[in-house]
């Protein structure tokens, strides 16, 4: 074998064996969760039937990829931090929890799913953002709607919440945590409003 051959050999092993080498960054998978909540100091009647109707996001939110804000107009997409679900089924899943939770309720549905009587409010949410903010605060912008079993609107809220700490850029994992945290507190919000309309 001539010289070049060798040499030429040699270097698409060497090339293959540090291509092997190589390492790659693990996928991480997280999920919001319902946050300990105490109940409402004034628990709704508890015979009121209320349903989870649309949660609904805005496209950029709407990825497997978290997403952060590194300035007002520009966004980052983690490829290797992503949401072990859909994310907004899991908002959804998570807002009936909360609110199961609060109202200390066991009559509450998630649509498409029906009571088979009658019913009294149905919340209606629209995010306009949930991630966390250049400046190392999460925050969720968004607006809710209480609808009554006739189709009447009870009350309509535009709403912010924001987390009380800071976090890196790196911080994912409390990222998440804090995202869970801030949607707790607008669910809070919303049946504190459920309550008052139960007066």
């Amino acid at each position: 074998m001539s010289s070049f051959y060798r040499n030429s050999l040699l270097g698409l092993l060497l090339a293959a064996l540090v291509g092997c080498g190589g390492s790659t960054l693990p996928h991480r998978y997280y999920v919001i969760n319902a946050a300990p909540a105490e109940a409402a100091s004034e628990v709704v009647n508890k015979q009121r039937v209320l349903q989870v109707g649309s949660l609904r996001l805005p496209q950029y939110l709407d990825r497997p990829q978290l997403v952060t804000r590194h300035s007002g107009n520009r966004l980052a997409m983690a490829e290797h931090h992503q949401w072990g679900g859909n994310l907004r089924k899991d908002m959804i899943r998570v807002l009936a929890k909360n609110l199961s939770i609060m109202l200390e309720t066991p009559h509450l549905y998630i649509a498409p799913q029906q009571p088979s009587g009658r019913l009294d409010v149905r919340i209606d949410v629209e995010v306009m953002s949930f991630e966390r903010e250049a400046d190392g605060q999460v925050a969720i912008t968004a607006q809710w709607r209480l609808i009554s079993g006739d189709g009447s609107e009870i009350e309509t809220r535009f709403t912010s919440h924001k987390s009380p700490v800071l976090l890196s850029e790196e911080d994912y994992e409390g990222t998440v945590a804090q995202m869970s945290r801030v949607f707790s507190a607008m669910s809070r919000e919303i049946a504190n409003a459920i309550i008052a309309d139960a007066d």
